[in-house]
């Protein structure tokens, strides 16, 4: 990739359980202290951005203190890259916002058309870019949302697939008149999504691609993704840039309630690391490294330890 906007290794942000502890009290100093200590952290590992999500106006973090956390990061020379969760709207969806607005999306208030819902959203997104500071790069995580709001709605289900493509390409568009580089986030695997998950058509106005590779989540190791994943995603992308994001944290058993050790054991992650500098990519993010209190996903210091001592 030519001029690449960010480079270097990072992590997603989402709910920092240390961050919260602090928030939640909503101590100044408190909160002051803990992005200290994160961003120190960052800084010996050698992590050169985060992925921050906002305009999530459920979790405090994610939108009132957006601009303080941000500018606490780059204190220390980390860049912050703005990413959201979007989501598509069926008329079941939009009459529900005059009873009750849509969890993680109350600012958007009632709207009556899907035209209006995807506008307001995005100008919404749109804000928040511009309240970072204007980075060099935006990230739409287009998942379930994209074709089905919170995948209880019947009529979402029952919408047609131009009518989603037709959302999601309106709200990329929005993104484009203003920011320069915007990519879109989603599936590790899309060949069985494909005529409901929109990726061909979100990739006309995308920029870059950042698919998902969580290898141990769908049963491969990091080499598997690489050549099944990448072989996939280059068939939908348009020759655009892909650079994909990998999985760091461990999960709780189902039966005995024990953590499992090695879900993404440090070995994977290195590998992980190497493939995607053969394959390419002028960046690494890993997800999920914050996790919430009382969450059946955490982090080891080993898996962490393999990322911050990795030599990009």
């Amino acid at each position: 990739m030519e001029n690449p906007p960010i480079k270097g290794k990072g992590f997603w942000v989402w709910n920092d359980h240390h961050l919260i502890r602090r928030i939640d009290r909503m101590s100044d100093d408190g909160l002051r202290l803990a992005l200290h200590d994160r961003g120190a952290e960052f800084v010996a590992g050698r992590i050169e951005f985060i992925f921050l999500k906002v305009a999530n106006d459920t979790y405090v973090q994610n939108d009132l203190l957006t601009q303080a956390i941000a500018e606490e990061f780059k204190v220390y020379g980390i860049d912050v890259i703005p990413w959201v969760y979007v989501c598509n709207y069926s008329d079941e969806d939009l009459a529900s916002f005059r009873a009750k607005p849509v969890k993680g999306y109350r600012s958007l208030g009632p709207v009556t058309t899907w035209q209006e819902a995807m506008d307001r959203q995005a100008a919404i997104h749109i804000d928040r870019w511009r309240m970072l500071g204007e980075p060099p790069l935006f990230v739409a995580n287009c998942e379930r949302g994209v074709w089905n709001l919170r995948g209880r709605s019947k009529d979402a289900k029952k919408e047609s697939v131009p009518t989603y493509i037709e959302q999601i390409q309106r709200y990329l568009f929005a993104l484009k008149e203003v920011i320069p580089n915007v990519a879109v986030s989603g599936y590790g695997r899309v060949a069985n999504k494909v005529r409901r998950y929109p990726l061909v058509e979100m990739m006309e106005v995308a920029d870059i691609a950042m698919p998902q590779w969580y290898w141990d989540e769908n049963g491969m190791d990091p080499d598997e993704c690489f050549t099944e994943f990448g072989a996939e995603w280059r068939r939908y992308t348009h020759g655009k840039p892909i650079v994909p994001s990998g999985g760091c944290w461990q999960d709780k058993d189902k039966e005995d309630g024990e953590w499992i050790r090695h879900w993404h054991s440090p070995d994977e992650i290195r590998r992980f690391l190497d493939l995607s500098k053969a394959f390419g990519a002028p960046w690494c993010a890993f997800w999920a490294y914050f996790a919430k209190p009382r969450s059946k996903l955490r982090v080891s210091e080993e898996q962490l330890r393999a990322i911050y001592d990795y030599d990009w």
